[in-house]
């Protein structure tokens, strides 16, 4: 059997110091043996504005399926590098600081529910599912839908990626939206509206925002751990970007 340690993490702050004990507390090492290579899985692939367990659609389905979970978070160098053009930082130390502790409390969860969080370091999305391919039988791999085009570009490679392996479906979800689009009546998808008036009334009259969804019993599911997991960074400079700054004293 194969062990790995313990997520650590360094006291960036004294929430996030407070998360790893946790996390901590609630784990242990029979957790987090490797599972055997080739299993068949379901695979939550969680993103920077999922990380939570409750009203997750994708983490309902994944473990809805009746087969092992493997809940994933890949830090891409892409999301911690400037832009192209222009160099702007797409994120900076205080988001991915924020980041560091959503994945945390989010480890922390999951772990209480017997299952843990893998992340993958220093690769690409795509690359993160390629090994993972190689790994085990994925049937399904449940994610959050993306509008943006960049987030579409790594979308559209781990589907790719998973055709070239002969896995299975990448199965997207609205997940950040009040109003989901399958909810709008047949009409507006068809036809749309020329005005921003023409959809407000369609959402004011015609819609009903669905109510939240309800935590998943994990437990009732088998854990999936990755022997290829890294280590979750320790702070925002091992992703490459430069220290938190110090609270600005009028910072309540």
């Amino acid at each position: 059997s194969q062990h790995v340690a313990l997520i650590t993490f360094s006291d960036y702050s004294l929430w996030s110091f407070v998360q790893m004990r946790r996390w901590a507390s609630t784990c242990s090492y029979e957790s987090l043996v490797a599972s055997p290579i080739g299993q068949a899985i379901a695979v939550v692939w969680y993103k920077v504005t999922d990380l939570r367990i409750h009203d997750h659609q994708p983490l309902c389905e994944a473990h809805a399926s009746g087969l092992p979970v493997l809940h994933l978070f890949v830090f891409d160098p892409r999301w911690y590098k400037p832009t192209p053009l222009g160099g702007f930082p797409r994120t900076g130390p205080l988001r991915a600081n924020f980041q560091l502790e959503a994945l945390a409390d989010l480890a922390s969860q999951l772990a209480q529910a017997g299952h843990s969080l893998c992340v993958r370091r220093g690769v690409s999305t795509s690359k993160a599912f390629d090994e993972l391919c190689q790994d085990f039988k994925i049937t399904s791999v449940f994610a959050s839908r993306e509008v943006c085009s960049e987030e579409l570009c790594v979308e559209e490679s781990v589907r790719q990626t998973l055709r070239k392996h002969n896995a299975g479906d990448l199965r997207l979800s609205w997940t950040f939206e009040l109003n989901h689009y399958d909810d709008l009546p047949q009409w507006i998808r068809q036809q749309g509206s020329n005005s921003y008036t023409g959809y407000k009334n369609v959402f004011h009259h015609e819609c009903k925002p669905p109510l939240p969804l309800k935590r998943p019993e994990l437990h009732r599911s088998a854990a999936i751990y990755w022997a290829k997991a890294d280590t979750m960074p320790r702070n925002v400079q091992e992703l490459g970007l430069p220290a938190v700054p110090a609270a600005h004293p009028s910072a309540e």
